[in-house]
């Protein structure tokens, strides 16, 4: 907690802007309208959720499905720390979508543009990206599984 608190407070943000890919952001409307499309701005969180929890119970994204093929883009703008907190609160019963500051959007493929090569977390591990623009996309159907019959 002491931990978390020390970043709620003390974490400076970062620049990005948001590219969604035409054809899968035509799949459905967005789940809330956001003017960020192409916009730089100054974002707390960028999260590109196949499902709809992580960090050990965070329901960051409510709306996600695994097999519907598509990603859901959860942007949290910087906030001041209080508002921080308040989101970071709601995103534990997933409740943070209706903060002025959350916008969720379903989509095939994005492209992100930072300032310079981020640092990212990509299913529990830390990564370093080779340039500033990040793409990322979904393969419908790319995993397959063997399961026993019931």
């Amino acid at each position: 907690l002491v931990t978390a608190a020390r970043q709620l407070f003390g974490y400076r943000g970062f620049h990005a802007s948001i590219s969604y890919d035409n054809d899968s952001a035509a799949l459905a409307p967005p789940r809330r309208a956001t003017a960020l499309t192409h916009a730089r701005s100054r974002h707390l969180a960028l999260i590109v959720a196949n499902g709809p929890r992580f960090g050990g119970g965070f329901l960051i994204a409510p709306h996600a499905s695994i097999d519907d093929g598509r990603l859901d883009v959860v942007r949290i703008a910087d906030g001041s720390p209080w508002r921080r907190m308040a989101v970071f609160s709601a995103a534990t019963r997933g409740t943070h979508l209706a903060a002025p500051e959350v916008s969720s959007r379903p989509t095939g493929a994005l492209t992100l543009t930072f300032d310079a090569p981020p640092i990212f977390q990509a299913d529990g591990e830390l990564h370093q990206a080779e340039t500033s623009t990040v793409v990322v996309r979904c393969t419908a159907g790319a995993l397959r599984l063997a399961v026993a019959a019931r």
